[in-house]
């Protein structure tokens, strides 16, 4: 449900903007229907786009990126997608761009 994918995101938002963050650890504590989900809910909202994004249309959309990735392939997966969001976060964070 939302209301556990919102709570574990909130939880999360820290976690996934360091640097150490370890996307096969992270996938230790989650299942992996969830991991894009939550990673991808806890980064819009710390970075407030659900203000101008509704919420409804965005988990309609992280469903279909899910679940259009082919989960046997070993790279370019639901998982990698998870790790280039996350990075790509960080990256725009720490570069300071929002500023």
């Amino acid at each position: 449900t939302r209301s556990s994918l919102v709570s574990w995101a909130r939880r999360c938002v820290q976690e996934t903007d360091t640097e150490s963050f370890n996307i096969f650890d992270f996938l230790k504590t989650f299942d992996r229907s969830k991991l894009l989900p939550i990673i991808a809910y806890s980064i819009f909202e710390s970075n407030n786009v659900f203000s101008v994004l509704d919420e409804d249309k965005f988990e309609e959309f992280i469903m279909a990126i899910r679940n259009g990735y082919n989960q046997e392939n070993p790279f370019h997966n639901d998982i990698h997608v998870a790790d280039v969001l996350q990075m790509s976060n960080r990256i725009l964070n720490k570069g300071r761009l929002r500023e």
